[in-house]
């Protein structure tokens, strides 16, 4: 249950954006949520494999870093960027080249980008409860350099202080990790050893 709420409150500010953005970065916040959701359980789902949702969202992750930086010239024009999910496969030197579009010459936007590339090449673990820990911290370094990109700085420091509050969890139960040895290490990290179809 904590890794599955660690994850989740990663997600929560971007309702922010959406409310005071322009309609065109509200519309691709959403997408960008939409397609996170599909990936959320990592599973094989309507008879796709996990591959394809792992590409669709890598791809969804790429046009929302495009779209902050279009939107600079346009908020209009930012949605337009999302045409290009028909190509959803990404290799690692295209993606890097899109967290190189959020970079700002100021300390914190090469963090930022920085944080995002590591973060997203860090390498994995064999121990499930590293392995899903992993997976927390690097949507929470990536949403953050999202959220935060192009922003003024006080705007930066809520949002920062915001998601740390969410990660506050420590009152909520433990997760069960007496199934962790059956993990083969290279099974898809999903945040529960508790596996189910998809939700929805």
């Amino acid at each position: 249950m904590r890794f599955r709420l660690l994850h989740y409150t990663s997600f929560v500010p971007i309702v922010s954006r959406i409310i005071v953005d322009p309609i065109g970065l509200k519309m691709c916040w959403s997408m960008y949520l939409f397609f996170t959701y599909l990936l959320l359980e990592r599973h094989c789902w309507n008879g796709h494999p996990l591959k394809t949702w792992l590409n669709l969202q890598r791809a969804a992750e790429s046009c929302m870093v495009l779209s902050l930086s279009v939107a600079r010239v346009s908020p209009w024009l930012s949605p337009l960027v999302w045409l290009t999910m028909k190509y959803p496969k990404r290799p690692w030197f295209v993606y890097g080249l899109c967290c190189c579009t959020l970079f700002e010459h100021n300390l914190f936007g090469m963090w930022c980008v920085g944080g995002m590339i590591m973060a997203e090449y860090s390498p994995e673990y064999k121990k499930w409860s590293l392995s899903a820990l992993r997976r927390v911290v690097v949507s929470m370094v990536q949403l953050a350099a999202m959220l935060t990109a192009f922003q003024t700085e006080y705007h930066r420091m809520v949002i920062v202080v915001f998601m740390v509050v969410l990660k506050s969890v420590h009152f909520m139960p433990k997760d069960d990790t007496s199934m962790e040895s059956e993990w083969d290490g290279q099974t898809p990290t999903t945040l529960s050893l508790n596996i189910k179809p998809h939700t929805i």
